[in-house]
């Protein structure tokens, strides 16, 4: 399987996203940035792991922020067309898409809203 090149899938998938939302101007946490979920993502599609299994040091956000994210993208009507992008943009192996059965398991159907679905 040929990797993806990130800068590449990058540029196709950063004008699907929501507009952020606006930082708080208070103290807290930081936003984590979108390149770090998409990260995030394409490991658990390539590695074929369960969220809480996404290594934040190597990848640069948990595997928690990741699913929320996408449950955010999802709430805001981007994610299907973030989802089928990435399943374009995927290396194929034998003509299927190789992250489409870890599309299907692991939570990256179309997020029901308000489910807790972090495996």
């Amino acid at each position: 399987m040929t990797p993806v090149a990130f800068g590449d899938l990058w540029e196709r998938i950063e004008p699907l996203l929501p507009q952020r939302p606006d930082a708080p101007s208070g103290p807290g946490r930081r936003r984590v940035d979108d390149r770090l979920v998409l990260a995030a993502v394409l490991y658990v599609v390539e590695h074929d792991v369960p969220w809480r299994q996404v290594p934040a040091a190597a990848v640069g956000c948990s595997g928690t922020t990741a699913w929320r994210r996408v449950q955010e993208w999802a709430q805001a009507g981007a994610w299907q067309n973030i989802r089928r992008a990435l399943l374009a943009e995927l290396p194929t192996r034998d003509g299927t898409a190789a992250g489409s059965k870890a599309f299907r398991a692991r939570g990256f159907r179309e997020p029901r809203l308000g489910t807790q679905e972090i495996r």
